[in-house]
């Protein structure tokens, strides 16, 4: 089974996009969890993959839907 670890910002709209790639569209059994960091952590087994969280993780706050015109 899959675990992920998430960084804890946004976390409702992570566990969204991450339901509907992997269970969704894939099928797939996982883990979700939060840990305090900047990136993506995917493990099976013995293997990892990282990802920088790079849209989220930018954002000094959650208002990222309001117009800042």
């Amino acid at each position: 089974m899959l675990r992920i670890f998430i960084p804890p910002k946004n976390i409702p709209e992570k566990k969204y996009i991450i339901g509907v790639i992997l269970s969704e569209f894939l099928g797939l059994e996982y883990n979700l969890e939060v840990h305090n960091s900047n990136y993506y952590l995917i493990t099976f087994s013995d293997r990892k993959i990282i990802i920088v969280d790079s849209f989220f993780g930018t954002r000094e706050s959650e208002d990222y839907l309001i117009s800042q015109e």
